[in-house]
């Protein structure tokens, strides 16, 4: 068996170098002129991006699929696809994953080794064409990917988050105030909550949970799993305190982890600095497993147990 692919969305990714160029940065400028080796690296890590860019390209123009290239795509006014690439590393796919609220598949292909890292890609780009054909054969192996659905006072806030979510204070250094408590089975009011201060909450899918929630202190998941990871982050305990009971821990299908914000100004962060919704004091933010599920291809399990591998052999 074999899919036809006739249109295909391309998000790719814009190095840092094209963004040093666009803003006519005098420092980075003075740097590159110096050859600065980390600034050096940059411009190589922009060539390889470059060429892969240019590489995938040519290798769709001789398939004859029709492709569509965009940075930061709005899958509304585009429409719909039978491939969505990935041509970047792990946050051009999470880019690319922020547009897709229908089971589109997902391929990842990383552009640059020495700019990104491509866990959750399929590959190299260098292979793409190899990589390509395998998809199209069905011979890939498919991951059907739980996100995270968030809401504030009921409102659905989109994109859904493929690796996580940072519920925090606007700025970094300042206390995260808030109660945080569970809803289980059609709840609409917290049983039980905890008045809590800390340096914010991390919400995690399987995805992330090698991720930052992992850096944390949060435990690996099966990738494939249901669940939602909550973690709290330097969680302010006062001496003669009983342990607190929500400052870490699993949602599954039927609960949902619920937080009101006790602060003026405060930031969901979603995949990501640059997706970002901000909270008003007693807004009331719910999270729980989405029904919308991605549909990401490659040998991701893989690459992710060599990644957990090699952080434990460090």
């Amino acid at each position: 068996m074999s899919r036809e692919i006739r249109s295909v969305l391309v998000v790719y990714k814009r190095s840092t170098f094209m963004y040093v160029q666009e803003e006519n940065d005098s420092h980075m400028q003075e740097l590159l002129a110096q050859n600065e080796p980390s600034v050096t690296r940059m411009m190589k890590g922009h060539e390889e991006n470059e060429a892969s860019i240019e590489h995938v390209r040519h290798v769709l123009e001789r398939r004859g699929v029709d492709a569509v290239w965009e940075h930061r795509p709005d899958m509304e006014k585009l429409g719909s696809f039978d491939l969505v690439i990935s041509l970047g590393g792990d946050g051009t796919l999470l880019e690319a994953a922020r547009a897709i609220s229908d089971s589109t598949p997902l391929l990842g292909i990383h552009s640059s080794r020495i700019s990104s890292v491509g866990y959750l890609c399929a590959g190299e780009a260098e292979d793409f064409e190899e990589i390509f054909d395998r998809f199209v054969k069905e011979e890939l192996p498919t991951y059907r990917l739980t996100r995270i659905e968030a809401r504030c006072n009921g409102e659905l806030i989109l994109p859904y988050a493929l690796n996580d979510i940072l519920y925090a204070h606007d700025v970094p250094a300042a206390t995260t105030r808030y109660d945080i408590g569970m809803l289980y089975d059609g709840q609409d009011v917290l049983a039980s909550y905890e008045e809590q201060r800390s340096s914010g909450v991390w919400v995690s899918t399987a995805t992330g949970s090698t991720a930052a929630i992992h850096s944390a202190g949060g435990k690996i998941m099966p990738l494939q799993s249901r669940r939602l990871q909550y973690l709290v982050r330097e969680l302010y305990a006062p001496p003669g305190i009983v342990p607190f009971h929500f400052d870490g821990g699993f949602v599954a299908g039927g609960q949902k982890l619920e937080i009101v914000s006790k602060m003026r100004k405060s930031t969901m962060f979603i995949d990501g600095p640059w997706n970002r919704f901000d909270v008003l004091y007693n807004d009331k933010l719910v999270f729980q497993p989405s029904s919308q599920h991605l549909m990401l291809y490659g040998d991701i399990e893989r690459t992710r147990r060599q990644r957990h591998h090699r952080a434990l052999d460090r």
